[in-house]
């Protein structure tokens, strides 16, 4: 052998390959699905019009009613101020973002697998979870989110994570309190979020604390470093917004909705029951049940036939791909058969239990090398992802999926439990002198399966996205059952007035005052029941009593998911009451909104004239 010969073994083949081949699947899906991420009503324009206003000086919670914290309208808002206002300029600094998310997640995930499980995983994520559509409402991406508070939570952990682990390989406290700052950014996003990265990050520590056994002092040093580095960013936060209002409103906002988790207002709602799976409790402990079982069973087959057919060396690969083949498609089709839904939209459910048995068996392998410290960098890195990923789920316990918020909530989870199909079930099963190859292969065929499924519905969304809506840097693309009406609607307050009239859009659809560059007098501009919970109804009527828009657009939503089927009928009769007394109809586009299953808005205009004993106005009153 020449003296190249192991040096080429070991950097062959080089990662330029990976990150290639990532590359190349992101550009595809970039073109594939190009301007069909946002909705056109539901959630995204919340995402424009509030960066859009604080780009125009304005302030939140002092202006604008807002129940996250800060950081995301304010980063947005900068990116408008510098590359212009318009949908594509979020797009942009959206894609730079999920650039980062890649990069890290390829460094993250290669330190505690390998270089091709990392790169799998990255192809996994970019398919199922970056760009993709498994919905009716497309704000479930990473380009164009329904909270920008979650896409920029999870990357700030990656990088929080990323410090922790060079600090984990140097000892450099340097790099423990970056991952602290890191931490404290991630406070400014989801609540969520923050907690499975703080809970995370405490566990990596505590690790590395049981493994090297440093004194009380050092314990009480990093303790106190990381918890210190966590509270400048709230800190810096907190100064900024006192610049433009009181120090406990602007307390408050850096609060966000950690007042409403306390007091249980917002997830006593059936959404958010509905979400976690304890509403309706028996179907999906049937569910989590049987795809449990399903994997049981998959996994015992497939150790089972690894194990067996050990004296078979010479021959193994060839054979490995075709029994893999056959186990997989099988396999696939015995789920899909056997149990209720399917693979694509039920199979997730077992995610918490994969990584609690994963989390249990990576902190054993780490305790068994407590004396290997070139490995426990990794060792520790692997238990505190399993950790942020187990403990993301736990928003969606027992109804866990990848669609709607599992394209951020399941997403860690999915790429760790890839890496256990590919890398390190396949490692132990060598490890007992099995054939590791037909788990990995099978693994792999069943995960392209999964993917093929997955790009088969997303094709059907982005086939009826064929109807553009807006024009220059505000243009997407759009599904016509919604996008005609609310074109419609823009078009007509186009040619209306001044372009200087106010407009109040309920109980959804503020996207309609940025494509139209219309204020909303009021700080509110949701309407939906957590906003109304959150912030009150007597609020709410009195800045329109003290502020009456010039126009109010009622448009059609069903809010039976939050328990309160129609706003005006089962809950907000008081705002409803008030439009009632003062605007006058004035154009209908399409069905009556708010009644039955009939798409439509009605569009009113502020009678100056009005009876101060506020007769109502309706033609049909829409309760």
């Amino acid at each position: 052998m020449s003296k190249r010969g192991p040096h080429r073994a070991a950097s062959w083949p080089p990662r330029w390959i990976d990150a290639a081949l990532i590359l190349l699947v992101g550009a595809a899906m970039l073109r594939w699905s190009w301007l069909t991420w946002p909705d056109v009503l539901i959630d995204f324009g919340r995402e424009l019009y509030v960066p859009w206003r604080l780009s125009l000086g304005e302030a939140l919670y002092r202006d604008l009613a807002y129940f996250n914290p800060p950081l995301s309208p304010y980063l947005n808002a900068l990116w408008f101020s510098w590359f212009g206002v318009g949908i594509q300029t979020v797009v942009f600094c959206n894609l730079a973002i999920l650039a980062g998310i890649v990069a890290l997640l390829y460094t993250l995930l290669s330190a505690i697998s390998d270089r091709w499980s990392a790169t799998i995983a990255c192809l996994v994520f970019l398919l199922l979870f970056a760009f993709g559509q498994l919905v009716l409402s497309g704000n479930y991406n990473f380009i164009c989110p329904y909270s920008h508070e979650m896409t920029h939570g999870l990357f700030l952990s990656l990088v929080g994570f990323w410090w922790f682990f060079r600090f984990l390989r140097s000892g450099q406290r340097i790099f423990l309190a970056a991952a602290g700052l890191s931490l404290g950014g991630v406070f400014l996003t989801k609540a969520e979020v923050f907690l499975a990265t703080a809970l995370a990050l405490a566990a990596g520590l505590a690790l590395r604390w049981m493994l090297r056994r440093p004194g009380r002092k050092r314990v009480g040093q990093e303790t106190v470093m990381v918890i210190g580095m966590a509270g400048i960013p709230p800190l810096i936060a907190w100064v900024f917004l006192c610049q433009a209002m009181p120090p406990d409103v602007a307390l408050k906002g850096i609060l966000g909705p950690w007042p409403f988790i306390v007091h249980g207002q917002v997830q006593s709602l059936t959404f958010y029951r509905r979400l976690a799976g304890f509403s309706g409790f028996g179907a999906n402990l049937k569910l989590l049940i049987c795809w449990t079982a399903c994997y049981a069973a998959a996994g015992l087959v497939l150790a089972s036939l690894s194990l067996g057919v050990r004296r078979f060396r010479a021959r193994i690969m060839m054979w490995a791909g075709i029994v893999s083949g056959v186990i997989a498609v099988s396999l696939f089709e015995w789920s899909r058969q056997a149990f209720p839904g399917n693979l694509i939209f039920e199979g997730f459910r077992p995610l918490p239990l994969v990584m609690g048995i994963l989390g249990v068996s990576c902190l054993r392998r780490v305790l068994r090398e407590r004396g290997r410290e070139g490995q426990q960098a990794s060792g520790i890195l692997r238990v505190l992802l399993i950790v942020w990923a187990g403990a993301l789920l736990a928003k969606m316990l027992f109804n866990v999926h990848i669609y709607q918020y599992g394209f951020a909530l399941a997403m860690p989870a999915t790429l760790l439990l890839v890496l256990a199909v590919v890398t390190w079930v396949p490692q132990a099963l060598e490890a007992r002198q099995g054939q590791g190859q037909i788990f990995r292969v099978t693994g792999v065929a069943l995960l392209l399966i999964l993917v093929m499924g997955n790009l088969g519905v997303v094709a059907l969304f982005f086939e009826e996205k064929t109807y553009r809506v807006a024009a220059g840097a505000d243009s997407f693309l759009a599904s016509s059952d919604r996008a005609t009406e609310v074109q419609e609607l823009v078009a007509y307050l186009g040619e209306q007035g001044t372009g200087r009239e106010t407009l109040v859009v309920l109980p959804e659809g503020v996207i309609v005052n940025y494509l139209t560059r219309r204020i909303n007098p009021t700080p509110y501009s949701n309407f939906l029941p957590p906003e109304v919970l959150m912030f009150g109804e007597e609020r709410i009527v009195a800045a329109l009593r003290e502020a009456p828009p010039d126009y109010v657009a009622i448009i059609h939503r069903d809010t039976q998911e939050y328990g309160f089927p129609f706003f005006g009928r089962d809950y907000g009769q008081k705002i409803d009451e008030w439009i009632s007394a003062h605007y006058d109809e004035v154009r209908l586009i399409g069905a009556r909104p708010l009644r039955g299953n009939q798409f439509g808005i009605l569009l009113l205009r502020r009678d100056e004239g009005v009876d101060p004993t506020g007769k109502l106005r309706y033609a049909i009153p829409l309760g």
